[in-house]
C-alpha cells in the first residue's frame, strides 16, 4: 500500500491564546476562505510595507494602527470587544504572529510525531536483533 502523502481532516480545532488568564480562540487557517486568506495576504503585506518604512507621517501612522487592528479583531473571534480594547498594538502585533505560524506548527508536530514514531520502531528493531560480539561489548 503506498504511504499517505496528505491527510486531511474537516473537523476544525480552534488554537487559543490566553489574555490576562482567561484562554480565548482564536481562528484556525484550516478554515480561512480563499478569499480570507487573499485579503489577510493584502494586509499583511501593506502592514509590512509600512513597517519597513524609517518614518511614518500621520496617514501612515493611521493606516498602521487600522490594519493592525483590522487583522488581530478578524484574527481574535472569541475575544470580547472589552477584551480587545485593552490589547496594545504590540500585543495585537504577537496575536498576527502567533497566527502566521500555525500552519508551520502544525507542519512540524506532524513532523515530530513520524521522528518519534520512527525511533521507535528502529529501537524495536535493534532490542530484536541477536547480540553480537560488537553489540556485546557496548
Amino acid at each position: 500500500m503506498a504511504e499517505s502523502v496528505l491527510s486531511l481532516t474537516t473537523l476544525i480545532e480552534r488554537p487559543t491564546i490566553i489574555i490576562d488568564d482567561v484562554s480565548y480562540e482564536i481562528m484556525s487557517p484550516d478554515e480561512l476562505s480563499v478569499l480570507d486568506h487573499h485579503r489577510l495576504g493584502i494586509q499583511g503585506k501593506a502592514l509590512d510595507a509600512l513597517m519597513s518604512k524609517p518614518k511614518l507621517n500621520a496617514g501612515s501612522e493611521k493606516r498602521l494602527t487600522s490594519l493592525l487592528r483590522d487583522i488581530s479583531d478578524f484574527i481574535m473571534v472569541g475575544v470580547p470587544d472589552d477584551v480587545r480594547a485593552k490589547l496594545s498594538d504590540a500585543m495585537r502585533t504577537e496575536i498576527a504572529e502567533v497566527f502566521t505560524t500555525l500552519p508551520l506548527r502544525k507542519h512540524l508536530t506532524a513532523l515530530t510525531k513520524e521522528i518519534t514514531a520512527t525511533e521507535a520502531a528502529t529501537r524495536k528493531a535493534m532490542a530484536d536483533l541477536p547480540a553480537t560480539e560488537a553489540t556485546a561489548e557496548e
